[in-house]
């Protein structure tokens, strides 16, 4: 039967390994004081505090430094026009929204790699899998993370292999892992809801905003013609 190779840093107890990969203390959501998402999945809370302030930042970068410089000071007016903030100011705050939602996931993705690299399954030829190694894989997982359901890798492994230590019928490990990969892939596809909601919101919000410029445009000439003004007065309108 094949062992794990002897390694005192990895085998020390959960408090005092300075090795052991923590999700509650190295999730990047967790960090800040708050609920991490389950594997690669996003608080929205703190993807969308994170949009309310590059949204703000963005505009007081428009108003105090864009809109002083010559090349630039025309976009800060389009940006800035009162009849567009109904619909920039909500466009502006999903795309930030959505960019946080996607740089809190590469995060997550890449503490979920850092297990991928754990030595959590023996890797030699003559292993067996029977449900004594499935208890000593199982103990060697546990000592390796904080909580293995943490762990998209690692979960999966240890539902496979608690319930042989369980059950005892190895050829029921293979159909486990395939429908834990399969709720994995779920949980993985649910966390793009919110992204998929932006892709579709930001276009209409911007098609929004073309007819509202467009409307307000023909209401102004409309007035300038019902005024009777003359050629150059229209061709100001115009």
């Amino acid at each position: 039967m094949a062992q794990f190779p002897t390694d005192p840093k990895a085998d020390g107890n959960k408090t005092g390994n300075p090795e052991l990969l923590a999700w509650s203390q190295d999730d990047i959501e967790n960090r800040f004081g708050l609920k991490g998402g389950r594997h690669t999945g996003v608080n929205h809370v703190f993807a969308f505090i994170i949009a309310v302030l590059v949204t703000g930042i963005a505009y007081a970068l428009t108003v105090f430094v864009l809109q002083r410089l010559p090349f630039a000071n025309t976009l800060a007016a389009m940006i800035l026009r009162p009849s567009n903030q109904y619909t920039m100011i909500p466009a502006t705050l999903f795309f930030f929204f959505g960019a946080a939602v996607l740089f809190l996931k590469g995060r997550k993705l890449q503490f979920q790699q850092q297990a991928l690299s754990l030595s959590a399954v023996p890797a030699e030829p003559e292993f067996v899998l029977t449900e004594a190694t499935a208890a000593t894989v199982l103990a060697r997982i546990h000592s390796l993370v904080d909580h293995s359901r943490h762990f998209v890798l690692l979960n999966r492994i240890d539902r496979a292999l608690s319930n042989l230590k369980n059950i005892g019928q190895v050829n029921d490990v293979s159909a486990i892992l395939r429908a834990q990969a399969e709720n994995d892939e779920d949980l993985v596809a649910s966390s793009y809801t919110l992204l998929n909601g932006f892709v579709w919101a930001i276009p209409v919000l911007g098609f929004i905003g073309t007819v509202q410029g467009l409307s307000m445009a023909i209401g102004q000439f409309t007035q300038t013609l019902q005024a009777g003004g003359d050629i150059s007065m229209i061709r100001t309108s115009l």
